[in-house]
């Protein structure tokens, strides 16, 4: 049995100290959205309480995705990147990008390079998919179970918080769908925009939800198994949840953290893709 943890929307608190020049853009809003109320939601104490509790059941592996920053300040990265190797080593957590991860546009290398161990395949994943150094998508694998990391993460204007995978992605998405369907392999896809309908307006969505859904509808049309679940973070949340073959037990530490529930049940393994990610 392989148990999957899934986190998204960390937000890491508190904000570090900010250099007036770093607010001559987008982040000005952000930065004023932090202190009139998104410092007393995303708490440190309590995601140290959430953590604590997952690392506790000691899953397999956790998937983190997204959003770790609060305004992609790259004093911020060296912090996030601290408090995954406290969570756990690359070899046991895998990460993608959220959209405040991509706030405005930042030296790979003084971003989400921090986290570059986080998001490689491993060797088994490499074997299925060569990933170019550095971009997306990658996949790891871990015996019958597939992760596929993608990034959605774009710059955006001020008030957008939307993503976009591109064409690129999708069409490697689609070819190592199909790769891995053909394995047998169970099939996690890690995104953290929604591809699903309804599930996040124009400001928030995937731009290129409706083509997503196509590959993935593909994919599910040429598999004979018939579970698929989408797991979202609902507005101004983190998000924790315990993917297993039995019963996946969740607990709300504080009701403005809740977020919707995932499915209760994951049949491992099996050949239909899922995904996993969140939105904020």
């Amino acid at each position: 049995m392989f148990t999957l943890a899934h986190m998204s929307d960390i937000h890491l608190g508190p904000l570090p100290k900010v250099k007036g020049r770093q607010l001559l853009s987008k982040r000005l809003l952000g930065y004023v959205n932090w202190h009139r109320g998104r410092k007393f939601m995303h708490r440190r104490d309590i995601l140290d309480l959430l953590t604590n509790d997952l690392k506790a059941r000691s899953p397999d592996h956790i998937a983190v995705t997204g959003d770790l920053t609060n305004l992609g300040l790259p004093q911020e990265f060296p912090l996030t990147a601290e408090w995954l190797r406290n969570l756990g080593s690359p070899e046991a957590v895998t990460v993608i990008p959220g959209n405040h991860d991509a706030y405005v546009r930042v030296d790979p290398e003084k971003a989400t390079a921090h986290w570059q161990p986080y998001m490689e395949g491993n060797e088994p994943g490499q074997a299925l998919y060569e990933q170019i150094p550095g971009e997306f998508p990658f996949v790891r694998r871990f015996g019958d179970i597939a992760l596929i990391g993608l990034s959605s993460a774009i710059p955006t204007a001020p008030f957008i918080a939307a993503g976009r995978l591109g064409t690129e992605q999708r069409r490697a998405l689609g070819e190592i769908l199909d790769r891995l369907g053909r394995d047998g392999l169970f099939r996690v896809v890690l995104i953290h925009h929604p591809p699903l309908p309804g599930q996040a307006g124009w400001r928030r969505g995937l731009r290129d939800a409706a083509e997503v859904r196509d590959i993935l509808r593909i994919m599910a049309r040429n598999s004979s198994c018939t579970d698929t679940t989408t797991n979202r973070a609902s507005s101004n949340s983190k998000q924790s949840a315990v993917r297993r073959s039995s019963s996946a037990p969740r607990r709300h530490l504080k009701p403005s953290m809740a977020v919707s529930p995932p499915p209760a049940t994951t049949n491992m393994p099996s050949s239909r893709p899922e995904t996993a990610g969140g939105w904020r």
